[in-house]
C-alpha cells in the first residue's frame, strides 16, 4: 500500500537529490502508483506541466501540505527548454 494516493502533493526530501531532475524541496502532484517489489514507485507530474512526468520512489518523497500563503508552489521546477531550476 501506498503512503500517497493519486492526486496528493508531494514534495522531495534528500531522496530525491539522487535523481536528474528532482531535488529535494521539488514539488509534484503524484499521477500514478506503480507496486514494485522494493517499494512503490510514482509517477509526479510538475506542478506547472511544462515538462514529462518522473518516475521516483515514494520513500524519496513526502507528503507537501498546501497552505495560503505559499509563494514558491508554482516557481519550482526543471526546465527542460532552459536547462534551469525555477
Amino acid at each position: 500500500m501506498s503512503k500517497f494516493k493519486i492526486g496528493d502533493r508531494v514534495i522531495g526530501n534528500k531522496g530525491a537529490n539522487d535523481y536528474a531532475f528532482t531535488k529535494e524541496g521539488y514539488v509534484g502532484i503524484v499521477s500514478n502508483i506503480i507496486p514494485v517489489r522494493c517499494g512503490n514507485v510514482i509517477i509526479i507530474t510538475p506542478i506547472d506541466g511544462r515538462a514529462a512526468p518522473w518516475y521516483v520512489y515514494e520513500d524519496d518523497f513526502d507528503l507537501y501540505e498546501i497552505n495560503e500563503t505559499d509563494q514558491n508552489l508554482e516557481s519550482n521546477f526543471y526546465d527542460l527548454v532552459t536547462g534551469e531550476w525555477r
